[in-house]
């Protein structure tokens, strides 16, 4: 989940992909009232030139937290109780808005998250300065904007501009449960004053350009982003170090020290993983903050991480590098290559679970590299099936947040699933051309937009037709997917043949080649490729050996195949069929855990 603007800097012209248009600048001025729990400030944009403007439209985040009723809070049930028992909710007010200095306040109307001012006489208003004053009352404990205790979680604390499309119409998402914040890049220049005894996490490290007894004001710039956040405690220690080229940070009170290095060393394998096979990490600077206020596992903003504190079973296990894994992966699926979060959650979370698998697996090992210990091996790929199997929809992959029905759907059809259906496009490209398809995506749409359908498009540039539709069909319409083989039996037809056959099975409409291998009973191992002409199709071979077992897709390409159980049958009795069991309840074991661990 994830991260600027007051002063006058150069304009910076922001190149952005799909049908989005860039404001140069977003410039904040603003005050933390720690008695009042609210910030007030301003906020002031230059409306784009093209294409023609008679409205404008402006994002109000912290309206999610304004009352139970919010559809933000639906299926955020914890989180909406514990505010109604407070009392403490959040909320955005509106004090006034100017345009080119002329008080347009009464013009302007605010619902939920959204606010929209429209010219009475339709005249053009591009090129225009917006000055908006405002005054965000902080909720106590919200998941991405919070306060408790003399600590501060501030994301989505401004009013950003909604995004202008091509026809001059705005994009404003509706916040519902899943909706993640939704921005365009901005250059961000913050001018924030602050008590002086608040350390301050954040994507850069402050400028203090003035100060008083009781005051510090704070510059921030930074940019091309589309969020900027904080998170601000009192108490918070510090942890520097250089991990190939990047100054990553880490802020911590001192209960969290024992995971430090965990931490670091998590973080450090994602930046040399994803610089040399995606691209370069965007910034110089990489902040983590440990924090008790974060009510999920972790909250991306760019240049900023906001991890739960780490007590409990997850700190024992290797979910918490899973979490840290996960978290510093959107620096790339979702910082640097933005998506639309509400519209296309897959094209963050499904992709980064993707890269969460490759280094878990490439740095911690394939089996068990979450949890080893007294006989129970658990992995991260279990995990990920395991949810896939038990709560995924199988619908389509690329939807909106809106037509998922409740958590458990989201979760596990956005990343689990998600996770196995982009990690099967990536095995049909094999490693040369997944390699390339991923730096050409980071090169295209680095500080841009994409879409699903520039997705699929580059996956036919890169891998041509078949992998076009190959990915067009897991993405936008893949219902279950299941290869299967059955039925093997073998008779003698003389002293030196043998006749074998079996049945292949497959489920869904993914049209590819699919291999499949048999072994024999003499050691041989053939290999062949199935191109299926119906959904069942029985084969028959005439060979010098009986088959002694058949398994197809031996080298598990389709990994989001539903059933792995069936991808393979014996002619004799062997242990196969145990240690498939077995691994079926080490998934039950891994569930429990995640259970308790609170991912």
């Amino acid at each position: 989940m994830l991260s600027k603007a007051a002063g006058i800097i150069p304009a910076i012209l922001l190149l952005i992909a799909g049908n989005a248009f860039a404001f140069d600048t977003l410039r904040v001025d603003a005050s933390l009232d720690t008695l009042r729990k609210d910030i007030s400030g301003s906020v002031t944009f230059v409306l784009p030139m093209s294409p023609d403007l008679s409205s404008f439209e402006l994002q109000l985040f912290p309206n999610v937290y304004a009352s139970e009723d919010s559809p933000y809070l639906l299926e955020k049930k914890i989180l909406r109780e514990q505010l109604k028992s407070s009392g403490k909710w959040g909320e955005m007010v509106l004090d006034s808005i100017l345009l080119d200095g002329n008080n347009i306040t009464n013009g302007v109307t605010v619902e939920y998250t959204r606010a929209v001012y429209r010219s009475k006489t339709g005249k053009n208003i591009n090129g225009g300065q917006v000055d908006v004053y405002f005054r965000t009352r902080l909720p106590e404990r919200g998941d991405r904007l919070s306060t408790f205790g003399g600590n501060y979680f501030l994301d989505g604390w401004f009013p950003y501009p909604a995004i202008v499309q091509e026809d001059g119409s705005w994009y404003n998402p509706d916040y519902n449960s899943f909706a993640e914040l939704v921005g365009n890049f901005y250059q961000y220049e913050i001018n924030l004053r602050l008590p002086g005894n608040l350390k301050i996490a954040s994507a850069v490290p402050p400028e203090i350009i003035a100060a008083d007894d009781s005051l510090v004001t704070n510059h921030f710039s930074f940019g091309p982003a589309h969020d900027f956040g904080l998170v601000l405690a009192p108490d918070f220690e510090v942890d520097s170090t250089s991990i190939d080229g990047i100054n990553v940070v880490i802020y911590y009170r001192p209960g969290d020290l024992p995971v430090i290095e965990r931490i670091r060393t998590a973080a450090g394998y994602v930046i040399e993983f994803m610089q040399e096979n995606v691209g370069p990490y965007p910034y110089d600077r990489l902040t983590l903050a440990v924090f008790d206020l974060v009510t999920a596992g972790g909250v991306e903003m760019p240049g900023l991480i906001a991890l739960n504190t780490s007590h409990g079973v997850m700190a024992k296990m290797r979910i918490f590098e899973v979490l840290v894994v996960h978290e510093t992966l959107h620096q790339w699926f979702y910082g640097a290559i933005y998506s639309d979060q509400a519209a296309a959650p897959w094209m963050d979370e499904a992709i980064s679970d993707v890269f969460t698998l490759k280094i878990m697996e490439k740095v911690w090992g394939i089996d068990a590299n979450v949890l080893d210990f007294a006989g129970f091996r658990i992995s991260e790929r279990d995990q990920v099936r395991l949810v896939s199997q038990m709560s995924a929809d199988n619908g389509p992959l690329n939807r909106p947040t809106s037509e998922f029905i409740d958590d458990v759907d989201y979760v596990g059809t956005v990343y689990m699933r998600g996770a196995l259906l982009i990690e099967t496009f990536d095995n049909l490209l094999g490693d040369s051309l997944s390699m390339l398809f991923w730096h050409s995506y980071y090169d295209r749409y680095k500080f841009g937009c994409p879409t699903p359908d520039d997705f699929v498009e580059l996956a036919g540039e890169i891998g041509g037709d078949g992998i076009k539709s190959a990915v067009d069909y897991l993405v936008n319409h893949a219902g279950q997917i299941d290869y299967a083989v059955k039925g093997l039996a073998n008779k003698q037809i003389d002293s030196v043949t043998y006749e074998s056959e079996f049945v292949l099975k497959k489920k869904g409409e993914l049209n590819l080649s699919i291999d499949y291998r048999m072994i024999l009973y003499n050691g041989d191992t053939l290999d062949q490729a199935w191109e299926p002409q119906r959904k069942t199709e029985k084969m028959i071979f005439r060979l010098p050996a009986p088959v002694m077992e058949v398994i197809v897709d031996p080298d598990n390409i389709i990994t989001v195949d539903d059933n792995l159980a069936n991808n393979s049958i014996t002619d004799r009795t062997d242990s196969r069929a145990a240690l498939r069991l077995s691994s079926g309840v080490m998934f039950l074991i891994e569930s429990i855990f995640s259970f308790l661990g609170g991912l």
